[in-house]
């Protein structure tokens, strides 16, 4: 029988934080449905997100990444309700669970770690990319690419899978004295005896999956937001300089209406320039609409995490008495913003691409006639 050390006491004293407290104990009856439904949400607008992306009308190398994002933070969406499902209706974290539970939690915090880096270094490698289509020019289309789209996917898997991997190292199934007896032995998901692997853990938990894409997203949001406006002033300016001359054809043409003279050339003008202006400005303002989607989704992506970065980093500044009584009084509530974060981006699409909403309406449609048809 394996000897079970004695539980650590940290003395920590609860009155520190006495509305931390309160406030725990109060969302934590509301967390468990409230978690399911926004999760229920979240992976139906992943997916629609994927279908709608995918569509002959809206494909593009960026569309392509944003399609990759919907599918790491549907993932993280999914595993989330499996473990919720499993292991918070019915409490084994709290009672104890048999060795096979232990290892199905050792993989669904394992795949939640990984599809959660995932989607961190998505939102940077596609704040990057939309900021180099738009620095580029007429090579734009050139440049970011389908085969750069999908290396740059590649290389997401690659750096996630090693990212996660000190969370496999640093992590055991080992007995949970607490909870056992000789008859029904229970286990638990608990840390090595290895500090050198904890502290693995905590500065790829900390750095790399955190505070570098918070930092990463927000100098590229940053530049963005600059190219921006900087496009916007230049089409503004363009669109100034072509009204001089429009202006000049119509008065001509009504001097040559009142002095019944008509010509085909105004008519022409007339008639191709609206056409041709409407064009432009349809796809200035997809273009537009696609990068304040960007923008958008890196500054929830940005608001949400950098609280979880600080205590992390705080985590790893003071003692455990600050993980008792406060890093772990909070991991519901943050769980809860990482969970709106990555369910937030249909709503994000609908609000701010009148071609996404359009695309979406009509794919909506089409099932609702097929169902209608099939009865």
């Amino acid at each position: 029988m394996p000897h079970c050390p004695s539980a650590p006491n940290y003395n920590c004293s609860k009155s520190d934080f006495p509305n931390l407290q309160e406030f725990a104990r109060g969302y934590d009856i509301v967390h468990i449905p409230l978690s399911l439904v926004i999760c229920a949400f979240g992976v139906f607008g992943n997916v629609a997100n994927v279908i709608v992306l995918s569509q002959s009308g809206m494909r593009s190398s960026t569309n392509l990444l944003m399609s990759a994002l919907s599918v790491g933070e549907g993932s993280v969406m999914a595993v989330h309700a499996l473990y919720v499902c499993i292991f918070r209706i019915d409490p084994k974290l709290e009672r104890g669970m048999s060795k096979p539970a232990a290892y199905t939690l050792y993989i669904i915090v394992y795949a939640q770690s990984l599809f959660h880096v995932f989607s961190s270094w998505m939102i940077v490698f596609l704040t990057l990319f939309r900021l180099v289509f738009m620095r580029a020019g007429v090579a734009a289309l050139h440049i970011c690419n389908y085969s750069r789209a999908k290396m740059i996917i590649i290389t997401d898997v690659v750096m996630s899978l090693i990212l996660a991997s000190p969370f496999l190292f640093a992590h055991h199934v080992d007995k949970d004295c607490a909870n056992s007896d000789d008859e029904s032995p229970s286990y638990k998901l608990d840390f090595v005896p290895n500090e050198a692997l904890k502290s693995l853990l905590l500065v790829s938990s900390g750095v790399f999956m955190k505070a570098l894409p918070i930092f990463f997203s927000t100098i590229f949001t940053a530049l963005l937001i600059r190219t921006l406006l900087q496009s916007q002033k230049r089409h503004n300016r363009l669109q100034n300089e072509k009204t001089e001359p429009e202006q000049r054809i119509l008065a001509n043409q009504a001097e040559a209406s009142n002095t019944n003279i008509f010509t085909n050339l105004p008519e022409n003008l007339e008639e191709k320039s609206p056409k041709r202006h409407s064009n432009h400005d349809s796809s200035s303002r997809n273009i537009h609409q696609t990068t304040n989607i960007m923008i958008a989704l890196t500054v929830l992506y940005i608001v949400t995490y950098l609280p979880q970065a600080i205590m992390l980093l705080l985590l790893n500044i003071y003692d455990e008495c600050f993980e008792v009584n406060v890093y772990e009084k909070l991991g519901d509530f943050m769980d809860l913003m990482t969970l709106i974060c990555n369910g937030g981006n249909f709503v994000l699409y609908c609000a701010l691409s009148s071609k996404f909403r359009e695309t979406f309406v009509l794919l909506f449609c089409s099932l609702l006639r097929l169902s209608t048809c099939s009865r």
